[in-house]
């Protein structure tokens, strides 16, 4: 538990964040796993396949599909202006950085 990097994801913290982001209007958006390579508390067997050219295939893909998704109907829009909208809870602000870094990562539309 903690962070074994500065950059983002590259935390505990930020990783759940990221998972119940994933949870957005009961969706299972999957954002989360287009950043869980940067997960170094992960099984090391993990952490060996993060490196293999199937998981990069993979992740390419996913990335693709999440692009797709958050852009047909706004969905990304409406996710974004749902985190935003809880901006003044506790950690909010930092809630809607990860969103926004998770909506680059797929190459989502954004206006924001």
């Amino acid at each position: 538990m903690g962070r074994w990097g500065m950059r983002l994801f590259e935390g505990d913290a930020d990783l759940d964040i990221a998972i119940a982001i994933n949870e957005t209007f009961d969706l299972n958006l999957d954002l989360s796993k287009m950043v869980h390579q940067t997960d170094m508390l992960c099984p090391a067997l993990m952490r060996l396949y993060y490196l293999t050219p199937e998981y990069a295939e993979m992740l390419s893909e996913l990335v693709t599909d999440m692009r797709a998704k958050l852009d047909t109907d706004d969905l990304g829009h409406r996710v974004f202006a749902y985190w935003r909208s809880k901006e003044t809870e506790v950690g909010g602000e930092y809630r809607v950085i990860i969103v926004g870094a998770l909506l680059m990562r797929a190459g989502a539309k954004m206006e924001e």
